[in-house]
């Protein structure tokens, strides 16, 4: 196996910036401070609190990609170039701190609520009960220590929020102390080792209980039809005792996730319709999983080699989902052959394809590739909010309104 310079890249490029750095600050062990004395053209870049800005936010960026024996700290690196610029004695401008918490909170709250509400119906006793193990844990530990060692009240406050990794709690403890420095200085010294212990602690914690990390990603990948392709092929149906049966009633395709998209009539291959019922000698065409595809293939008949037309061009879509209507709710219960004579052959998402079964749940942003009728392709993309370029914006008013109602509440004493 040859090696590929671009996983190099990233590496090489850090240690030529940080060579260089090194070597001119070895020179003038001034150069890298802020001096608002000085009038150099350096001290003026670097100085400029914007500029610092970006540049931390690159350098962090830059570190983050970089893989220390299997592990990278990827965004988290900003938080070590801005304890180097702090450091030296570099400013970010007034009020960045908190704009960008209300962007992340609020960006972290869009990317949770799809299936937010339903986890926690499904399993909310056990999570609230981790959550409450965990701050107790924390927060007894945090007082404990702050009470021996003689730490300030605000100091420990900011090493509960580092140590956490929690953000939103470092803007509390900023609010209830007034913003004193301490609360910061805390934050940054514990998040640290906060950042550091999450990685170490996932990556040493699996060894310790003895389970096979890959061994237990390849079982999940197997189960979720990740790591398998998808098939099509045609299927002459055999099966006794499927005949006159309805295509979207048989409860072994469903538990094998295997759709079947097509039939034969005659010499082409058309949708198949909320009444098509099966028939003895009838073609086919059967969308599965590579592994799953034997299975599939002998419950019906066998796997025939013989030709059909296809009219792909007009007969299939790929559909981007943004309807409320349909984000939340399973396949079963959108029952879209019966509403739309559509069928769902396979769905992709972040950047994984799986072929749906009834009990697949529909998420915002999800492409559905969709067979049926021309027509009844069009009324149903117009269902699902088909707009591939609903992903790519930003819609500003919702974006600026929900901030504004977030910080609202956020101003309503508890």
């Amino acid at each position: 196996m040859g090696i590929r310079w671009k996983d190099y890249l990233v590496p090489a490029a850090t240690l030529v910036i940080l060579g260089t750095v090194g070597i001119l600050a070895y020179a003038n062990p001034q150069w890298l401070r802020a001096d608002p004395t000085s009038r150099g053209l350096l001290s003026s870049v670097l100085g400029n609190p914007l500029i610092c800005l970006f540049l931390v936010i690159g350098a962090g960026m830059l570190f983050g990609r970089i893989n220390f024996f299997g592990v990278s700290f990827g965004n988290s690196g900003v938080i070590f170039s801005a304890l180097l610029a702090g450091a030296l004695g570099y400013k970010v401008p007034e009020g960045i701190g908190s704009l960008g918490l209300v962007l992340f909170v609020y960006c972290v709250g869009l990317t949770a609520g799809p299936t937010f509400f339903r986890n926690l119906a499904r399993q909310g006793t056990r999570l609230t009960q981790i959550v409450l193990v965990i701050m107790a844990s924390a927060t007894i530990t945090g007082i404990l220590g702050a009470r021996l060692l003689g730490i300030p009240g605000d100091f420990a406050a900011g090493v509960y929020a580092g140590a956490m990794t929690s953000t939103p709690a470092l803007a509390a403890a900023l609010e209830t102390a007034g913003h004193s420095g301490n609360v910061s200085i805390g934050y940054g010294v514990a998040y640290v080792y906060g950042v550091a212990g999450v990685v170490l602690f996932v990556q040493v914690l699996p060894r310790l209980l003895g389970v096979n990390l890959d061994a237990a990603c390849r079982s999940l990948a197997a189960g979720r039809g990740k790591g398998s392709s998808i098939e099509r092929v045609v299927v002459e149906v055999t099966n006794p005792n499927l005949f006159g049966k309805k295509i979207g009633e048989t409860a072994f395709l469903a538990d094998q996730r295997a759709q079947i998209s097509r039939v034969a009539r005659g010499e082409r291959m058309v949708p198949v319709s909320p009444d098509t019922v099966f028939e003895e000698g009838m073609h086919v065409l059967v969308v599965t999983e590579s592994d799953r595809l034997p299975a599939v293939a002998e419950f019906l008949g066998r796997i025939s080699d013989r030709k059909f037309l296809l009219d792909v061009e007009n007969e299939r879509m790929k559909i981007v989902v943004t309807s409320t209507e349909m984000t939340g709710k399973t396949l079963r219960e959108l029952n879209l052959r019966h509403r739309f004579g559509v069928t769902v052959t396979r769905l992709e998402r972040n950047l994984i394809a799986l072929v749906p079964s009834a009990d697949t749940v529909i998420h915002y942003g999800d492409l559905l590739h969709a067979v049926g009728e021309p027509e009844k392709l069009k009324a149903f993309a117009r269902f699902a909010g088909h707009r591939t370029r609903a992903l790519d914006e930003t819609d500003i008013i919702s974006l600026a309104v929900g901030i504004a109602l977030g910080l609202f509440l956020g101003m309503i004493p508890v």
